[in-house]
């Protein structure tokens, strides 16, 4: 009886633990430009009853997981894939029932260069457990025009700042910095430096348009008429609608509340920008 009793236990223990899942989601479109961010989403997500200890906060950490680029395992480092860790179970050890880690990961860590790849990940616990997750494509161009003018820049500067060698990975980060937003900024890479300033302004010393919020709207509004493909366009055109509308230019914020809400956006826009649009249009100021 007892053994029967032990026997069962060990059962439910089995079949609790088997309703862990690992899963990716792409961030925004994966058919890129060299150097461009690599943005996927890893969740795992607990779908059973019972918790699950997993013992880290980032899954990257987590001494089992890996990912495979055409069934090739890349292991890390993983220190300069900027993770994000969304804060659903914070400060514990474990996963409770319906509960997820997130990370995002920025997969130019890897150091792709062109060509089409297959991506997924896997975790292998220690008590032989192993997860996968679903498959991602990723198509990695060679910079063409006003991008490979930039991705040459980027590579003459890395050669005098660090003339014994560096590493891809260090090139990929000049190449969407602010350094290349002056010179470049109807490039794809302007769109990732936008993305990551302060909402009208930045201080350094390779930028003379230091804190004028003017100049990145009429940088945004440069960009996403290059670009209305990016990703991140209508977030950008939101922001430099804000600006124009503390500057009493109605016709510019109301061309891109309407730019923010119908170019594509990775990050979902708030009911306010909505809303400030549809005011305006009332009040006439849209004419």
């Amino acid at each position: 009886m007892k053994r029967m009793i032990i026997l069962i236990f060990l059962l439910l223990s089995i079949d609790l633990r088997s309703e862990l899942r690992l899963k990716m989601e792409a961030r925004q479109d994966l058919n890129i430009v060299e150097c461009e961010p690599i943005w996927v989403r890893v969740i795992l997500r607990n779908e059973g009853d019972g918790k699950e200890v997993i013992g880290v906060r980032f899954l990257t950490r987590l001494e089992g997981f890996y990912m495979l680029v055409n069934g090739k395992e890349y292991r890390g480092p993983w220190q300069r894939c900027n993770p994000v860790w969304e804060d659903e179970v914070f400060g514990k050890d474990y996963i409770g029932k319906g509960e997820e880690i997130k990370e995002d990961i920025d997969l130019r860590i890897m150091e792709l260069g062109e060509g089409e790849y297959e991506i997924e990940c896997k975790i292998e616990f220690k008590d032989g457990r192993i997860l996968k997750s679903n498959n991602l494509k990723i198509n990695i161009k060679k910079p063409m025009g006003e991008d490979l003018e930039a991705y040459k820049y980027a590579e003459e500067y890395m050669k005098k700042a660090y003339p014994k060698g560096y590493k891809k990975i260090e090139l990929c980060e000049v190449a969407t910095s602010d350094k290349i937003l002056t010179h470049f900024p109807t490039s794809t890479y302007a769109g990732w430096v936008l993305l990551n300033l302060p909402h009208g302004g930045w201080g350094t010393k390779d930028n003379k348009y230091v804190n004028e919020k003017k100049r990145y709207q009429e940088l945004v509004e440069m960009f996403i008429e290059a670009h209305p493909e990016f990703p991140y366009a209508g977030y950008l055109a939101a922001n430099a609608g804000y600006i124009a509308l503390e500057n009493n230019n109605y016709r510019s914020a109301c061309k891109l509340f309407k730019n923010a809400i119908e170019l594509p956006t990775a990050i979902e826009l708030t009911e306010k920008t909505k809303k400030m649009y549809n005011e305006l249009k009332q009040e006439g100021k849209c004419k």
